[in-house]
């Protein structure tokens, strides 16, 4: 049975701002998850595409090396070279939507379909992806606390405390406890998770894991990404064009080092 779960992220932004934020922390994401012979491999960045539902976009396709990441029982049952997971991602902003799928070894039996809007404001809409009856039933939604998340200390660690921060993009300007209500700049993110994991006695636990999984990173990708704001605040869409194609070429000496400074699963 295929488990829905949509994570709502409500942050201090823009549209505009979340445009270029996110593909920057995104971006640079890669290459701090990217070590000891685990994390990304870009095949290509954004491409024209024309998506059947979403119509024009741009397209960007890579690997993602997990074997020391996975859950431990499946790092004992997958065989070797099974742990390459396939990411293709197709941006019409602000709609986005991403297939992550195990084309080597699980097949039609494993994927994760991520479809993700953005909307001003920080009232929420019940159904701002337009997600059929069906998934609606089906649908769990999470909420994620930009300044108090349920991660562990460890996961914490892995960003500064976000009030402490004073960063000039927001000339000096700390975000408080109740920044919801006072910050001029507010959005909501959406991301509707499809997942389907197809392994008789082991599919219950395995979505359960994924679920958990997807909530520390999305959790952790948010932090970060007002802890960047210095570095990708101002850049234009051709400036983080640029920097993605910095990325990748920076990606295949980063997975040869034997350091590893992202997150432990």
């Amino acid at each position: 049975m295929t488990k829905f779960v949509e994570f709502r992220t409500t942050l201090p932004f823009s549209l505009e701002q979340y445009e270029i934020a996110s593909r920057y922390t995104s971006a640079k994401m890669k290459l701090v998850e990217t070590g000891d012979s685990k994390g990304f491999e870009i095949i290509h960045n954004y491409e024209p595409f024309n998506h059947p539902e979403f119509g024009a976009g741009q397209l960007s396709r890579h690997l993602i090396h997990v074997r020391d990441q996975l859950p431990s029982i499946l790092r004992t049952l997958l065989p070797y070279g099974a742990d390459e997971i396939v990411v293709n991602t197709c941006i019409n902003s602000p709609r986005s939507y991403t297939e992550i799928t195990n084309p080597s070894y699980m097949r039609e039996n494993f994927k994760i379909i991520v479809d993700e809007t953005s909307e001003s404001g920080n009232i929420a809409s019940a159904n701002p992806l337009k997600a059929s009856d069906d998934k609606l039933t089906q649908r769990r939604v999470i909420k994620i606390d930009l300044l108090d998340p349920y991660l562990s200390t460890e996961d914490l660690l892995l960003t500064p405390k976000l009030t402490d921060l004073k960063l000039k993009a927001r000339n000096d300007k700390p975000l408080t406890g109740n920044w919801q209500n006072t910050e001029k700049n507010q959005m909501v993110n959406y991301q509707l998770f499809e997942i389907e994991f197809k392994w008789w006695g082991l599919q219950e636990s395995i979505e359960k894991t994924l679920e958990k999984d997807i909530y520390r990173i999305l959790s952790v990708f948010f932090r970060r990404m007002y802890a960047w704001m210095d570095e990708w605040h101002g850049m234009s869409l051709s400036d983080v064009e640029a920097y993605e194609e910095e990325i990748k070429a920076k990606l295949s000496i980063q997975i040869e080092s034997t350091d590893f400074t992202g997150m432990r699963f």
